[in-house]
């Protein structure tokens, strides 16, 4: 499911450090 798939994403997003996380969300978002 596509809902489990974004938190799972959230959850590691959290772990990383905030740079990578500000990468990440873009990748995901756009």
């Amino acid at each position: 499911m596509v809902l489990q798939r974004l938190q799972e994403i959230k959850a590691s997003a959290e772990s990383l450090p905030p740079l990578r996380r500000n990468q990440a969300s873009r990748k995901f978002c756009g």
